[in-house]
């Protein structure tokens, strides 16, 4: 594939990326930017002759993708656990979650052991979703170093950049915003690749 297609496969896969962010068919346009983006930098890889690009982009994917899907099962089965605890009430009826019996000699039923356990489900699993998204920021980052390297194109170099910040900073609603520049900053990147720069190599 020629690098000059290529190039354009990599940039409108960050773009997809970009639209990936927006709720309810965000991901719809995350896979497809996903997949783009890899044809594109697979291709620019080989190009320049150095696998590592590829190979930095595809870890910091896959830690990406982990962080993910550890998150939203952490998430989703403490939702379904919530709402399936009942206390058990006179005459074998049932109570919703929540509900404290004191009468009927049935003794007084807490939760607090529950509320406690998903507090901290929701603690480990974003603990390990910032740590996993971390690692998968500093394979970009290193990628994107490496891209400016081999390229001698500074643009993503200061991409690379933004992307540290927003890892810095990702606690915080901030780091998005940095990232969000990081994206924006590689999508001017690829297409200002020389269409005949894999010519010279």
């Amino acid at each position: 594939m020629a690098l000059n297609v290529s190039k354009v496969l990599a940039g409108l896969g960050v773009v997809f990326g970009i639209f990936g962010y927006m709720p309810h068919i965000g991901w719809f346009f995350g896979l497809i930017g996903l997949i783009l983006f890899l044809m594109g930098v697979y291709n620019i890889s080989n190009t320049l002759k150095d696998s590592r690009i590829f190979r930095y982009f595809l870890t910091s994917v896959v830690f990406g993708f982990i962080s993910v899907v550890i998150f939203a099962i952490v998430i989703f089965t403490g939702m379904v656990s919530m709402f399936s605890e009942h206390a058990v009430m006179p005459f074998g009826e049932r109570a919703p979650f929540g509900y404290e019996t004191t009468d009927y000699g049935f003794g007084e039923v807490h939760f607090e052991d529950q509320v406690f356990s998903m507090t901290g489900n929701f603690v480990i699993s974003f603990v390990s979703f910032v740590g996993l998204m971390i690692i998968a920021i500093v394979y970009k980052i290193r990628a994107y170093r490496l891209l400016s390297e081999r390229l001698s194109l500074n643009i993503f170099n200061m991409a690379a950049s933004f992307y540290k910040w927003g890892a810095i900073l990702v606690v915080l609603m901030i780091g998005m915003v940095f990232i969000l520049i990081g994206d924006i900053l590689a999508v001017i990147g690829f297409f200002s690749i020389p269409d005949d720069f894999g010519e010279n190599i």
